[in-house]
Formats: C-alpha cells, sequence, structure tokens
C-alpha cells in the first residue's frame, strides 16, 4: 500500500514539472536558460573604446550594433532624440541664373534639315532637296530677311499662308507666338537656300518694309539697327526703313560714293564718309537707302536709342563778383567783352596814362588842366589870334621893331611927344 502511495505522488510530482502551466521556479529557470543561450548565440562583435560617461535612460538597445562608433572622447552626457551628424550641414547660397529672353524660333520638325542662330532669333535651311521643316514661333516677332534664294515655285516657305520662293523673302511680315512656319523643297535643283531673321516687336526700333534685292538692308541687335550687310554694299540697291517708336538714329558705320550713294534720313541726303548723328525722328518716319550702278563702298549701319543722348551742361558764370581782385593777371584776355561799357573815372588821374589812347577821347574834360604846361609849344599856331588884343600894353616896347610899320595911322598922335625919337626911323 505504501509502495503505491510512493509511486502515485511521484508520478504526481513529475507530472506537474511536464504539465503546461509548471510551479513558478520552474519558468525563472526556463527563462534564465532561454536567454543565456541567446547572449551565446549573438555575441557583441568587439567592445567600445571607452566606456560611456553615462547609461542611456531609453533602456538598452534593441540590437547590437555591426561596428562600434569610435569617439575620440566619451559624451558628456547622453543625447536624447536624433543622433548628432557626423559634421555640420554647410548649405552654399543659392545663385539663380540670369533670366535668358525666349528663343523667337524653334526647329520643331526636320532639325536636320533646318536650325536656329544667333541665340534663337534667326532660322536657316541646310540648302539640300527633299527637306521638311516646322519652325515654331515663341515671341510675337516681325521678320526680316537676310538670305534668299530657292528654286520658283517648287521649294517654298510659306509665312501665314503666304508662299515665298525664287529671290522674294518675307520682309516686314509680322508672325504671332504660337504659329508655324514650314519649309518645303522637292528632289531637285537646291539653291542657296534662306535665312531669316526676327525681332520681339515690343522692343524693335525699325522695320524694312521694302528692299531690292531682299537682302539689300535688314535689321540687327534686336530691332536697334538696321545695315546694308557685312562687307561692301552692292549696286543698284533700294531700301525704304520706317521708324517705330521716336529714337535718336547715329551711324556707327559709314562709307558711300560721295554724291551718289545716299542714305537719307529726314530731309537729308548722306553720302561720302559723313553719317547722321543723334538726329531726332518720330514714330512713323522714313528713312531710305539707295546706291547708283557703279562703285560700291563699306555701306552703312544705323543704330537707334529711344531716349536723348546726355551731354555735359555748359558752365555757369560767378553769381556774385569777388571781393579783392585776382591776386595774379590771367593767362589770358576774357572771353567775353563785359555787356555795358565802363563808368568813367570821377577824377582825373595822380600820374599820365604811360602811353596814349589809341582814338581822341569822346567827351572833352569838364575843366582845364591843372598845371601849365612846362615847356613852349613846339610851333606856333597855323593862324593868327581870332581877335586883336583888349587894351595896350602898359609900358612901351622895349626896342623899336625891325622894320618900319607897314602903313602910316590913320591919324596923327594926339599928343607929340616931349623928347625927339632916339634915332630916326
Amino acid at each position: 500500500e505504501r509502495e503505491r502511495e510512493r509511486e502515485t505522488a511521484l508520478k504526481h510530482r513529475q507530472g506537474t514539472m511536464c504539465s503546461p502551466h509548471p510551479p513558478l521556479f520552474s519558468r525563472i529557470f526556463l527563462l534564465i536558460l532561454h536567454c543565456a543561450t541567446r547572449v551565446a548565440a549573438t555575441p557583441t562583435a568587439a567592445p567600445t573604446a571607452a566606456p560611456t560617461a553615462a547609461p542611456t535612460t531609453n533602456g538598452p538597445t534593441a540590437a547590437p550594433t555591426d561596428v562600434p562608433t569610435a569617439t575620440d572622447a566619451p559624451t558628456d552626457a547622453p543625447t536624447k532624440g536624433a543622433p548628432p551628424t557626423s559634421s555640420p550641414v554647410t548649405s552654399s547660397p543659392t545663385t539663380s541664373a540670369p533670366t535668358l529672353p525666349p528663343q523667337l524660333f524653334v526647329v520643331t520638325l526636320g532639325t536636320t534639315h533646318c536650325y536656329t542662330s544667333s541665340g534663337g532669333t534667326c532660322f536657316s535651311n541646310r540648302a539640300g532637296n527633299n527637306e521638311r521643316c516646322f519652325i515654331r514661333v515663341n515671341v510675337n516677332a516681325r521678320l526680316s530677311t537676310t538670305r534668299f534664294r530657292t528654286e520658283t515655285n517648287y521649294d517654298v516657305l510659306r509665312v501665314n499662308g503666304q508662299a515665298y520662293s525664287g529671290s522674294v523673302g518675307p520682309n516686314g511680315v509680322t508672325v504671332t507666338a504660337g504659329t508655324t512656319i514650314t519649309w518645303a523643297s522637292d528632289a531637285s535643283v537646291a539653291n542657296t537656300g534662306f535665312t531669316v531673321c526676327g525681332v520681339d516687336v515690343s522692343r524693335q526700333l525699325f522695320i524694312v518694309t521694302s528692299a531690292v534685292p531682299t537682302s539689300a538692308c535688314y535689321v540687327t541687335s534686336g530691332g536697334t539697327c538696321v545695315t546694308d550687310g557685312v562687307g561692301n554694299h552692292g549696286n543698284n540697291e533700294r531700301c525704304s526703313i520706317s521708324v517705330l517708336h521716336n529714337t535718336f538714329v547715329s551711324t556707327t558705320d559709314f562709307s558711300t560714293e560721295g554724291g551718289f550713294d545716299h542714305l537719307t534720313v529726314g530731309s537729308v541726303a548722306y553720302s561720302g564718309i559723313s553719317g547722321p548723328v543723334n538726329v531726332y525722328q518720330a514714330a512713323g518716319s522714313r528713312i531710305t537707302w539707295s546706291s547708283d550702278g557703279s562703285i560700291v563702298n563699306g555701306g552703312f549701319t544705323l543704330c537707334g536709342v529711344t531716349s536723348a543722348p546726355t551731354t555735359a551742361a555748359p558752365t555757369s558764370p560767378t553769381a556774385v563778383p569777388t571781393v579783392a581782385p585776382t591776386a595774379s593777371p590771367s593767362l589770358s584776355p576774357t572771353a567775353l567783352p563785359t555787356t555795358s561799357p565802363t563808368a568813367p573815372t570821377a577824377g582825373p588821374t595822380a600820374t599820365p596814362t604811360g602811353a596814349p589812347t589809341a582814338a581822341p577821347t569822346a567827351i572833352p574834360s569838364v575843366s582845364p588842366t591843372a598845371v601849365p604846361t612846362v615847356s613852349p609849344t613846339a610851333k606856333p599856331s597855323q593862324s593868327p589870334t581870332a581877335s586883336p588884343t583888349a587894351a595896350p600894353t602898359a609900358t612901351p616896347t622895349p626896342a623899336p621893331s625891325a622894320t618900319p610899320t607897314a602903313s602910316p595911322s590913320a591919324s596923327p598922335t594926339a599928343i607929340p611927344s616931349t623928347s625927339p625919337t632916339a634915332a630916326p626911323t
């Protein structure tokens, strides 16, 4: 009986140890065994270079780091929040690129046959057969042709629905942003092709309304200049140029045959080597160019500005005269005479003038000379005294006259002399 009780107690004890709900000490034992197994399975890769100055407040790390972080010295206090960056981030100041004006033209189809130049202000073809091009207009622009030679009626440039071929291209034609210019050539007879340029209509000062030949004149520099082209001008050229805004025009290059090849601005025809300088032209004015049938020269380039050229203002005279005379005389005489004559001197000068005046005094002096001359007049007067002496002299003449009286007195002496004449006459 006792043996059965012992076996029953032993089985009960063994069943309790293996039951799904073991006693507390068994669970503690299993937990320690589990943690020890994990620590042994994943040891720390390497110890840190120096101990941490203070423990972290956030609890143990979820998983060990792969490589310990090397620091020069331990931190004074634990870092809370996001870890600091390894080095401060310095961002360089951003500089925005200058805004460039949009290209006037873009080739959207046939880039192997057509291309843009001069910053998108001109477009050209490569002068081949079977070319097809679409050129989109980005800005309202006015066209001028610098080169145009295609097979008439077969190689065609279309602008605003108008077909251009042969030797006459679009000049002075306005195209609207968003429209498309087309070019098509056939399978034979390739000529030199074309170059067409445009200017933003909001900035343009000049427009070539007619040109013979087409390339005789065209605008440049965004419509602020007009020229006959590079090199010498041609013979028998005719151009008409309209001024779009009030403008002051000047030539930057000018060389034509004097008296025969003329650039006419306003009512003045310029030729030779002297062109217009700062000549005002109102909006709507017309400038013309013409050359004769011989002798070509460098031609012209005419540019304009919308504001008057500035010049230094002339200096004005001193408002108030100086209190004292100039310490030393000026090196040159006064540029302008005084506006009114100088007032006469109040009294005679203390000393005579060093040199006589070039002309006599306009008005005689008020009173005679204060002091008589030192010596008698060098020559007697040319005529006798106008009237005789008012009274006889108080005493007789000390000596008789050298010659007798020219004629006797009209009557005898009233009283005879008391003594005879000292000597007969």
